[in-house]
């Protein structure tokens, strides 16, 4: 007499080991800091060694950021900037439309400027004196890999050597991913796909 065997611990045994490519990627550990490089930037440009794949400008040329009401436009072309301005705080935000894990946030500063809160989707950066920042941007790496949302909120305050707590903005970038997804989902269909017909012809064979 032959033994039979059943399907169903080898079945489940296989979507053990196939689960895993069917989930998403995962973060790798998000990091953040300044380099001194920003401005006006163009898809195709190079910013801390990273190729810039989407800009969104904040500036009046092309703006697309939301614009508070509390808010002033000042300069064309590589001084295109918006800046927030009021007592009590204003944000503005931004969304990639191009999947990635690194994206940037392109700041000025001078002795007008105070603190600014940042934000990527729901995840809290930081936050930061732009007082004399100068042109530098916050560059995030090791995001999950998908499309993210940049947000920067004037918190109100100032350095005490600040004249004023505005933040300046000269846009937000997606950057060419480190990471993506390390099998694609058709792909891992595919393979938990073909596990299975296997098992219904070994169940047959048996």
């Amino acid at each position: 007499m032959t033994r039979k065997i059943s399907r169903w611990p080898i079945a489940i045994a296989a979507l053990l080991l196939l689960a895993p490519l069917l989930i998403p990627s995962p973060g790798y550990g998000w990091s953040a800091s300044w380099i001194n490089q920003s401005g006006d930037f163009s898809v195709g440009d190079t910013i801390g060694g990273f190729s810039i794949i989407e800009w969104n400008n904040a500036g009046p040329t092309n703006n697309q950021w939301t614009v508070p009401w509390c808010t002033w436009f000042s300069g064309v072309g590589p001084n295109d900037q918006m800046w927030l301005e009021s007592d009590t705080g204003s944000e503005s935000s931004t969304s990639l439309t191009l999947l990635t894990d690194r994206v940037g946030f392109m700041m000025t500063g001078d002795y007008n400027d105070g603190f600014g809160a940042f934000y990527v989707d729901a995840l809290y950066i930081g936050t930061f004196d732009l007082y004399n920042l100068g042109n530098k941007s916050l560059i995030v790496t090791g995001l999950d890999y998908g499309l993210h949302t940049l947000r920067v909120v004037q918190t109100g305050n100032k350095n005490p050597s600040a004249s004023a707590n505005h933040v300046a903005i000269y846009g937000g970038a997606g950057l060419e991913p480190e990471h993506a997804s390390a099998v694609p989902l058709p792909g891992a269909a595919w393979l938990l796909g073909s596990g299975l017909l296997g098992l219904v012809g070994l169940r047959r064979r048996l």
